[in-house]
């Protein structure tokens, strides 16, 4: 199971739980803001607080989503890291004609925007992108 899909089925559950993961791997559980369960960055490293499995409604249901988190291998909980090429709060776009503009963040079916390392290695070679990298923000993303 992904970070990300853990996250969506435990904050379906009701608009009172949240989650967050550090950059470290952690992933918390909260409902009403009170941490209830966690997901050490480890494999099976799934911790509840105990005193509130029995006040907090679908805390069971919670428990198994993490459950199956923490049965997870940790190198395939991530979702794969791509990128984003922030110059001057603007965006790096790859046009279908594969021609360079900068604009807005939105990637669609006619502008690239999100970008893999080995892609960024490539546009950086490019002679008509004149950027100079050293100034460029290039933001990660996580995507399924």
């Amino acid at each position: 199971m992904k970070y990300t899909d853990a996250q969506k089925q435990i904050e379906a559950l009701s608009s009172k739980y949240s989650t967050d993961v550090d950059l470290d791997g952690e992933f918390d559980v909260f409902y009403q803001d009170s941490l209830i369960i966690y997901v050490r960055p480890y494999r099976y490293g799934l911790e509840s607080l105990t005193s509130m499995s029995t006040s907090v409604p679908m805390f069971e249901k919670a428990y198994m989503i993490m459950a199956e988190l923490s049965a997870t291998p940790v190198e395939d909980r991530k979702d794969k890291t791509k990128y984003k090429v922030n110059v001057l709060n603007e965006y790096l776009n790859i046009d279908e004609n594969n021609k360079p503009l900068l604009a807005d963040d939105l990637n669609t079916d006619s502008y690239q925007t999100i970008f893999t390392l080995a892609e960024i290695s490539k546009i950086k070679e490019r002679k008509d992108i004149p950027l100079d990298w050293d100034k460029v923000n290039i933001k990660p993303i996580y995507v399924s």
